[in-house]
């Protein structure tokens, strides 16, 4: 990995801790929260034809977008800047497994650099997260809500970020499902999991550099640990 590469990844994980949480750290602070917009994408059996999922199912990709851009206003209101993200990929594992994986916080300490601290309150189900490098720190709460089996939806409510809204949806994939012409059947049963969400603020953003291509990286570079993680049927998912 270039010198570069290397700060690129170090910094970008500031704004990546887990793919989990959706916390996107850099410890400084936003103006006022005007309001907050997620952009998730349910992964449906039904578009399994698409060229996007026969990527994340055939040839196994870990696919993260990442946007920040400014939205019109009419002067004198503040400028708006939108951020937004999605990862996506497919797991050889139960969707069982899977979300129990996904939502064990203490295992995002053990794979994830710079994650110091991840404590959850199970009877709240709130996530106190904290890391950081160099002279950056994260410290944020994370409201979790499980709206549905497959779909859990997220919202930092205190510290770093807050206002940052999204959601985690996991959708079974069975043997035999049709991918496409020319794309053959998926061959191995899994889970599809689709992890997004967004914010939109007043106030000053990091590096556009680093919140889109470098929170790509990461994210995907996270994905592809807990995809290893939770395909080891040796390693133990529950909390």
């Amino acid at each position: 990995m270039s010198k570069n590469r290397a700060v690129l990844l170090k910094t970008a994980l500031l704004f990546s801790l887990s793919l989990l949480g959706g916390v996107i750290a850099w410890a400084v602070e936003l103006g006022p929260v005007v309001s907050s917009v997620s952009s998730p994408v349910s992964l449906s059996t039904s578009l399994a034809t698409s060229k996007r999922l026969v990527a994340l199912i055939s040839d196994r990709e870990v696919k993260a977008v990442a946007s920040l851009n400014e939205l019109p206003v009419t002067p004198p209101r503040p400028l708006l800047t939108q951020y937004a993200f999605e990862t996506s990929m497919f797991v050889k594992a139960s969707i069982e497994r899977t979300k129990a994986g996904m939502t064990n916080y203490r295992i995002y300490v053990e794979k994830v650099p710079f994650v110091e601290k991840a404590d959850f309150n199970r009877q709240k189900n709130q996530l106190w997260i904290e890391g950081g490098v160099w002279k950056y720190y994260l410290r944020s709460l994370v409201q979790f809500t499980e709206v549905s089996p497959t779909v859990i939806k997220y919202e930092i409510i205190l510290g770093h970020f807050q206002g940052l809204k999204g959601e985690m949806v996991f959708t079974q994939i069975s043997e035999g499902l049709t991918l496409g012409p020319g794309k053959g059947q998926v061959k191995e049963p899994g889970t599809l999991v689709s992890f997004s969400g967004g914010l939109t603020s007043s106030g000053q953003w990091p590096p556009k550099l680093i919140v889109t291509k470098g929170a790509e990286i990461v994210f995907e570079f996270t994905g592809r640990r807990m995809r290893e993680f939770l395909e080891d049927t040796k390693k133990e998912v529950n909390p």
